[in-house]
Parts: structure tokens; sequence; C-alpha cells
């Protein structure tokens, strides 16, 4: 079943690549794309964002760099688990409804069959970012969501590890300067 349920307490394994993977989602997700995740979110979903990351203007819902790292700190707590929950969740009745009958107990066959489908109306990263946050209930699809994000083309991955941009940024040299003489 695609249904959410976060567990508290002690982690499996799984459940820790999971959040990983959710973890590296969140990364290859652009500012512009959270931030539109969060202006089509329920309205009280809007207002439990704000509340943690408070905009620093008065233009947008939240301030998206504190949103990411209000999901950091809170990772023992399972906020990156409960957000991402929150925001993709009209993406996961897409999912659902796009199912059907297999919404039970849908195989890795079932969910690539209706990525392409999800990736058009959604996007991309926020299709991944949903099967990603679902992959962490302890559905008995979680296996085969995994499986999907690994390898289903509609969906290929941008490096996990690399930043937006796509570039990494030059790290600060540690190299003592000469004196001077």
């Amino acid at each position: 079943m695609l249904s959410r349920g976060i567990v508290f307490g002690v982690k499996s394994k799984d459940h820790v690549l999971c959040l990983a993977r959710l973890e590296g989602e969140l990364r290859t997700t652009s500012d512009p794309e959270l931030l539109g995740l969060v202006k089509a979110a329920a309205p009280d979903t809007q207002e439990y964002l704000s509340s943690i990351a408070a905009p620093l203007d008065g233009d947008e819902l939240v301030n998206v760099s504190a949103l990411r790292g209000a999901m950091s700190r809170g990772r023992m707590k399972g906020m990156p688990d409960r957000i991402m929950a929150a925001l993709t969740e009209p993406c996961l009745n897409s999912c659902i409804a796009a199912l059907g009958e297999k919404a039970e107990y849908p195989s890795e066959a079932d969910l690539m069959a209706v990525t392409p489908a999800l990736v058009t109306s959604w996007g991309r990263s926020t299709t991944r970012l949903m099967l990603a946050s679902a992959a962490l209930s302890e559905a008995p699809a979680a296996n085969a969501i995994m499986k999907v994000l690994r390898n289903d083309p509609a969906l290929a991955a941008a490096s996990l590890d690399a930043p937006v941009s796509g570039q990494r940024p030059a790290l600060p040299s540690l190299a003592i300067p000469p004196a001077a003489g």
C-alpha cells in the first residue's frame, strides 16, 4: 500500500537507506522547485512551514534555506519525512489514482508504468521526492519504490552527490602563506 507511516524509535537499515535517498533527492531539488511545492501545499501545511521557516521578506511563503536547515536539524525527529510527506501528498494521490486497484500492492512494473505520466504532470524532481518519501513508509511497496528510483529511465537521477548548480564549490586553501621577506 502506498500510504505513509512514520515509525519513530529504532530505525531499520532500510529506513536509514530510504532517509538517505530522500535527503539526496532533496539536495538535487532546486529552491524554486521546493518553493513551488510549498505554494501548492494545503493552507495548513503552508502555515506550519512558515512557522518553522519564516520568510525573510514578505513575498515568499517560507525561507527555503531555513526549511532545508530545519529538515536537516530535525532528522532524528522525523522532520524530513513529515515535511516531504505533506508537500508531495498531491503527487502521491495522483500516483494512487493512476495505479487504481494495484495501489495496495504495486509491483516495480506497475510503478514504472505510471511514472511517465507523473513526471509529465508533476515534474521529475517532485515525482522523485514523492517516491523517496513514500519509500520511508512501512508499506509493502517500499522495496518496489526504491527499485523504481534506481531503475526507471523516466526518473533518471541526477547525481545525488552533486550540488544543484552542477559545480562543486572550490575549497579554501589551508596552506600557510609564505612570510613576506
